[in-house]
């Protein structure tokens, strides 16, 4: 029957349907209609996602793992401060609205995410305190999924490597959603003692309302000011696995 698509593979289909005379006034797309991989793969041919036109699905509709967010040169540094700063922020991910109870948007039951920073952290002070990451939802002050103990830091470091790798899986959707969270911190510099030791967090964020926009942040503290303490953001990538 006219007008009726049949799906006759095992994959949701998506529609991609740009507005009129987008992305330029003498370009008018065509409604493309397939497997959502197949989708993005149009998107390549055509030169869009290298323009940085990606799709970015969500709830139930999203059946395979995607790069959503990587960064390109250096980000955010932080000297000289006892303030805990953002080094890294992810994209926000849709809600579902107000009106909803929590179906629709982004977020579903069983979505995960893959949140991958990797930093550099100097530091020449004869007492030069300790460093810590943490991923919050949201803000600096927002619910961490699971903060590092502190980092030790030595009298003598120079861009030593530091890496944070997590992974946040939605177990229910609304307004009293729920997000498990299991964030490693790994140390680059040689251990000085147990703080200093590859360490595993995890944490259950109760109340995660899913009818709001969503981000998680990467953020750096200092015990102690020194202007030779510098915490640097190399890079970050963020993935929805599924």
């Amino acid at each position: 029957m006219k007008g009726i698509l049949s799906n006759r593979t095992d994959a949701d289909l998506g529609v991609w349907a740009p507005a009129p005379y987008w992305p330029e006034p003498d370009c008018n797309l065509p409604t493309v209609c397939g497997p959502w991989a197949r989708i993005n793969e149009w998107l390549e041919e055509i030169g869009f996602l290298r323009d940085g036109v990606r799709l970015i699905g969500g709830g139930t509709s999203f059946t395979f793992q995607q790069t959503v967010q990587a960064q390109d040169a250096d980000g955010t540094s932080l000297t000289n401060s006892t303030t805990e700063t953002a080094l890294a922020t992810t994209v926000s991910f849709l809600g579902s609205g107000s009106g909803t109870v929590g179906v629709g948007g982004f977020w579903a039951e069983e979505k995960t995410l893959g949140i991958h920073f990797r930093g550099a952290l100097s530091s020449a002070a004869s007492t030069p305190g300790n460093f810590n990451l943490n991923l919050r939802q949201d803000s600096t002050s927002g619910t961490s999924a699971g903060g590092q103990t502190a980092y030790a830091l030595a009298t003598s470091l120079a861009t030593s490597p530091i890496a944070l790798d997590a992974y946040l899986t939605c177990r229910a959707v609304g307004t009293a959603g729920n997000v498990e969270a299991m964030v490693e911190y790994t140390p680059g510099a040689t251990p000085s003692g147990t703080t200093n030791v590859r360490q595993l967090a995890r944490a259950n964020i109760g109340s995660f309302d899913t009818t709001g926009n969503r981000s998680f942040l990467v953020d750096g503290l200092f015990s102690t000011a020194s202007a030779s303490n510098i915490a640097l953001a190399k890079l970050f990538i963020v993935e929805v696995l599924n």
